[in-house]
């Protein structure tokens, strides 16, 4: 392994840091008066507070992530203005606990959703409410039909507005 303390003219450029790095591992083991090889304690310390930091800086990422992603899932879900501030505060002060309560109360379907639910709801009134009945009995009836198949009543189709053919 090479050390900057082995070549004598390597000595004056110690504050290199690739050579500086390499002289601190030669130090990062200790041997104690048995023999027995320890660490560093400078060197746990350094990387405890390297690490913290590190996690630090993971956590706000996440925390500011999850503001992030409420603040756009509650502006898919809810027009509101009160609610979304709502969410976004509950979130931003309880942090993990804050998303599991917004989660838990947020509406179930976006507005896109129910926008598509309310579309598809309506289609199948206006294809139910444009099929004739029968007056007697209320099942559906075919409009060529005279009388109703189930309940033998006449049926006449002079209410409904049903295309007809122009004979010119």
């Amino acid at each position: 392994m090479f050390f900057a303390q082995d070549i004598p003219a390597v000595e004056s450029l110690r504050i290199i840091p690739f050579l500086h790095s390499l002289d601190a591992r030669r130090h990062a083991i200790i041997s104690d008066s048995l023999g027995v090889k320890m660490i560093d304690p400078t060197l746990i310390s350094k990387l405890t507070v390297f690490l913290t930091g590190w996690g630090a800086a993971f956590l706000i990422a996440f925390w500011l992530g999850l503001i992030f992603w409420t603040y756009r899932d509650i502006r898919s879900r809810s027009g509101d203005k009160l609610m979304q501030v709502l969410a976004l505060l509950v979130v931003t002060i309880l942090f993990l606990p804050g998303v599991l309560v917004y989660i838990i109360l947020r509406p179930q379907n976006t507005i896109e959703e129910e926008y598509q639910k309310s579309l598809e709801e309506e289609a199948l009134l206006h294809t139910i409410e444009s099929s004739p009945h029968c007056p007697g009995c209320g099942k559906r009836t075919n409009p060529k039909w005279m009388v109703c198949p189930d309940c033998h009543t006449p049926v006449s189709y002079t209410h409904l507005t049903l295309p007809t053919k122009r004979i010119v």
